[in-house]
């Protein structure tokens, strides 16, 4: 696309692996680049001369290992939450927050969330069938931040 970088993190399996666009009048660095069977994430830090820089990840979690991924999650997120900057992050997780209050791993995740300051900005369905809506698809801040 004319006028961005992509930026890419393929994944091991037949589908998955995450990509942003950026602009390329935004100075940005890569910060991690992660790719494994469970998931694939990427984050990115936009730098600003008179402002906060801020932090931009996108994640896509595989339908398999819930726990390798909840716990990478949390490290990332008390990894970036402690740099004080804004944070935002995005994706297609693969778990339904509307069944936090019936799914452990929804509820853990959300906890992790709550734990670190962040909030989900989505609270409707993303993906609506003839029987069935769920909310797999997460956009992330950090509450505590002011740029």
């Amino acid at each position: 696309m004319e006028g961005y970088s992509f930026e890419y993190v393929p994944t091991p399996l037949a589908s998955g692996g995450v990509g942003m666009y950026i602009n390329n009048n935004l100075r940005y660095s890569v910060l991690e680049k992660t790719s494994n069977k469970s998931f694939q994430a990427l984050w990115i830090e936009i730098q600003f001369q008179r402002k906060k820089n801020i932090i931009c990840g996108i994640i896509y979690r595989q339908h398999n290992s819930p726990d390798t991924f909840l716990s990478y999650f949390d490290e990332s997120l008390e990894k970036y939450s402690f740099k004080k900057q804004p944070v935002f992050i995005l994706g297609d997780f693969n778990i339904d927050l509307l069944k936090a209050e019936t799914c452990n791993f929804s509820h853990n995740f959300l906890l992790s969330l709550q734990s670190y300051h962040f909030l989900p900005t989505i609270d409707k369905p993303t993906r609506v069938h003839n029987n069935s809506a769920t909310l797999v698809d997460i956009f992330i801040i950090a509450a505590n931040i002011q740029s």
